[in-house]
């Protein structure tokens, strides 16, 4: 049993280094891609794609959390320190509604991410049960012949004993 916890202490601060490292990634390419010339400043597009590669990060996370697990906790982990940047990003545009508004998808986002990894209720293997051990069916019983009547053998058929 301590075999198994190691392996997933080990796997989530291995997710979370690499999902550092996809957060770099993502932002790295954001801020490489953008256009500084843009009227509405450079922060405004950046926390919105930050965003936005934050989202397309958890979702591929959860789709790929139960048939590759570590890749799919660096993903999620990435996801949220994506999200986390793009906040802070967001704390530089002038418009406080933006930041609002980044805010309030990147806590919309971690609320359901931590539902859907922690929150929702486990589902057991259906275990499939023995097969029944079928008896010997039971001997028909004759039926009981009513009180004061015997059968004619008993009697030698003329009803007397």
């Amino acid at each position: 049993m301590a075999g198994a916890k190691r392996t997933d202490a080990l796997e989530t601060v291995y997710g979370a280094v690499v999902g550092g490292l996809i957060a770099a990634f993502a932002g790295i390419a954001v801020f490489t891609g953008f256009d500084f010339g843009s009227s509405n400043g450079p922060s405004f597009w950046m926390a919105t794609v930050g965003l936005s590669c934050a989202i397309a990060l958890m979702v591929a996370g959860m789709l790929l959390a139960d048939r590759f697990t570590w890749l799919g906790t660096a993903l999620l982990f990435g996801s949220g320190f994506t999200a986390l940047w793009s906040v802070a990003i967001s704390f530089t545009v002038e418009s406080r509604w933006v930041t609002l508004l980044t805010l309030g998808v990147a806590t919309a986002l971690g609320i359901g991410l931590g539902w859907w990894k922690f929150g929702r209720p486990k589902q057991e293997p259906e275990v499939p049960s023995a097969p029944a051990i079928a008896s010997p069916p039971a001997p028909a019983e004759q039926p009981a012949a009513p009180v004061g009547l015997e059968s004619d053998v008993e009697t030698g058929g003329d009803g007397h004993a």
